[in-house]
């Protein structure tokens, strides 16, 4: 399952099992899945501007997005 229209600028991996990924995109949004098989997601739009980096917590419970727009 895809959920970007515009090309992955940035991507990340929890470094733990159960593994997880979230992605950003240029269509403003951040994308995360657990697995694997990593099928199903869950998109968050609420960036204005490209989605630049994303990483995960040194724990793996959270994950940050940072975007064009000057917003975490």
């Amino acid at each position: 399952m895809i959920f970007h229209s515009k090309n992955i600028l940035c991507c990340d991996f929890s470094s733990e099992k159960p593994w997880s990924l979230v992605t950003g995109s240029e269509d403003q949004a951040v994308a995360f899945y657990k697995g694997p098989p990593f099928k199903k997601g869950v998109k968050i739009s609420q960036h204005e501007g490209f989605v630049q980096s994303v990483r995960f917590s040194p724990n793996n419970e959270f994950f940050v997005s940072v975007s064009s727009d000057k917003t975490i």
